[in-house]
């Protein structure tokens, strides 16, 4: 999968951001577990590769925390599910903002093969909007075929 994103006009510009560090996420609001760095590039750069890793367990408890400086922007949690397609169903009502307690997921193996899914659709708008909190203007994620 790609992450793409653009200049988008407003302040800070992307060549006064420098380097934005994107890290793979789980955890609690207040207890944030970092999994893996997915990279971290220039801003100006405008795109990052990644592989969805298979995670244990599958379910609505991973996140992506973009980093630049002292600012951090975060997706809201996404759905990965296991090989199979499942994953159990997200808490409802939803945990307030600030308040959810997420989950400890942990990553089983990196083969881009053998991951789960994004809930469709879930992931690309939820980075779209961290970007868009970057002051950056996103391009749709895709997919990379093998």
């Amino acid at each position: 999968m790609t992450i793409l994103w653009k200049e988008s006009g407003a302040a800070p510009a992307l060549d006064k951001l420098g380097n934005v560090a994107v890290k793979f996420m789980t955890g609690a609001d207040l207890n944030q577990k970092e999994l893996k760095v997915i990279g971290t590039v220039d801003a100006i750069v405008g795109q990052l590769k990644w592989v969805i890793p298979v995670v244990a367990p599958a379910g609505k408890i991973y996140f992506i925390r973009f980093e630049a400086g002292q600012n951090q922007y975060f997706t809201t949690r996404f759905i990965i599910t296991d090989v199979n397609g499942q994953y159990p169903p997200p808490p409802n009502p939803p945990p307030p903002v600030g308040k959810n307690q997420g989950g400890d997921g942990t990553i089983v193996s990196d083969a881009p093969s053998a991951g789960g899914t994004c809930e469709k659709g879930k992931l690309s708008r939820d980075v779209e909007q961290a970007i868009k909190k970057m002051r950056a203007l996103p391009l749709p994620l895709k997919k990379e075929l093998a």
